[in-house]
């Protein structure tokens, strides 16, 4: 195993040279940032063959996919190094030596940035859309990971032989390494297909094709939407939303922030909030930029971007706190996660939710876990269905929760758990 190991040290650190050592910088001038992981370079401002232009470089050289057997053997090493690395990480940690720790941590980082795999050890299978041929017309989610590795046909719409995981990234619904939600739908198929070169991607013009598909965000809607990446093209509207100020999470922008970046950390970053401060923040739509500086601020490092296609400004909510949308959407409790707010007690805010069958435990004090909506119903406060203004107040957690079944919810009885909270009427 430790000649294995070796290997896998050796490929990560080959691969990490490569894209370092590939294209030096012209001795007169400093070398460029470089990009966040996972983005190409970004064309230069001046086109090549101008007066004054630099010389076109290449751009960096992409490996092709490992046979899946290798890729397997690689994974498997290099879990197994991580695993070594993480007992190393937590005998530091207890032996009072914190620096050498962060070191280990970061050496686990690198590695997996190296070789692409997930936290989980796990690498996801590709998802074969031909399989979905006769599917047309039909919408599907799935959860992949973006690459930029793989070939793909199409602008906006794809053939379904292409790459979905690099589709993604070419549409701009996810980051190369980025794992997410995205919507499928499934095509005809065409007589042509255009290529082009989007979001450090280039696909590949075609003609005809078996099928096609195109790809959008996943994981909400507007009838409930789930994140501000639900929001694109909505440029100006305004939404008001809870959030807890973090130095953890990645952060585009400055100011202007790309939309899929970490709200807690943007507002930190923004000076908005403190980290570990719970507040309402006021998010604003804003068109997609072509390029988004990055800096240090508040200690929250934000990184450069290229293009990207929507994004968002975040500033302070005044009291009293209410959860806004647009007035057309019906629900908007998947924009609040309240075992996110633990340790909030006694933190009340109005929303709007829909009255929905699901998973309740408690009465009239319900588990911080527990479906909103479902419990709205079974407190008597809105009926399956219907749409209206509830109230909710954060309480700590309880020792015992009691079951009982009302208005068509059975809710569960319950153990001990770290946050809970109970609804009342709520108004606009």
């Amino acid at each position: 195993m430790r000649s294995t190991a070796a290997l896998v040290v050796a490929f990560a650190g080959a691969l990490t040279l490569s894209v370092g050592a590939q294209n030096p910088p012209p001795q007169q001038a400093p070398p460029p940032q470089p990009p966040p992981i996972g983005q190409a370079p970004r064309d230069p401002a001046t086109p090549p063959g101008t007066p004054g232009a630099a010389p076109a470089k290449p751009g960096p050289i992409v490996a092709p996919p490992l046979p899946r057997d290798a890729r397997m053997m690689v994974d498997q090493a290099t879990q197994q190094l991580i695993d070594q690395l993480k007992q190393l990480h937590d005998a530091y940690m207890q032996r009072q030596r914190p620096e050498d720790a962060a070191l280990v941590a970061t050496q686990i980082d690198l590695l997996r940035q190296a070789t692409g795999l997930p936290e989980d050890g796990v690498r996801p299978e590709r998802v074969n859309l031909a399989l979905y041929r006769d599917r047309t017309g039909e919408t599907f989610e799935f959860t992949i990971t973006g690459s930029a590795d793989y070939p793909i046909w199409g602008t906006g719409i794809y053939t379904d032989e292409s790459a979905l995981e690099t589709a993604a990234v070419h549409a701009g619904v996810l980051r190369s390494g980025q794992t997410g939600k995205v919507r499928v739908t499934i095509l005809p198929a065409r007589g042509s297909y255009a290529g082009s070169r989007s979001h450090g991607i280039d696909s590949m013009p075609a003609g005809s094709a078996a099928g096609s598909f195109g790809i959008e965000v996943g994981g909400g809607s507007m009838s409930k939407p789930t994140s501000i990446t639900n929001f694109r093209g909505r440029t100006g509207e305004v939404l008001v939303v809870p959030t807890v100020g973090t130095k953890t999470g990645s952060v585009w922008g400055v100011d202007i922030y790309t939309d899929d970046s970490n709200l807690g950390a943007a507002a930190v970053h923004a000076g908005v909030l403190r980290p570990g401060e719970f507040g309402f923040v006021r998010v604003t739509i804003a068109d997609g930029q072509q390029g988004y500086p990055g800096s240090t601020r508040n200690d929250i490092v934000s990184q450069p971007y290229g293009q990207w296609d929507s994004s968002f400004t975040v500033a302070i909510a005044p009291r009293p706190w209410t959860l806004r949308l647009p007035d057309e959407i019906p629900d908007a409790s998947g924009m609040v996660n309240l075992s996110a707010l633990r340790g909030q007690t006694g933190v009340s805010f109005s929303l709007k939710v829909v009255g929905v069958t699901g998973s309740v435990r408690g009465a009239g004090v319900y588990t911080d876990d527990s479906s909103l909506g479902a419990a709205a119903v079974h407190a008597g406060i809105l009926k399956l269905g219907e749409s209206g203004w509830v109230k909710v107040t954060l309480l700590p957690g309880q020792q015992g929760y009691t079951g009982s079944d009302q208005n068509g919810i059975k809710s569960l009885p319950s153990g001990k758990t770290p946050g809970a909270f109970q609804l009342d009427k709520g108004s606009k």
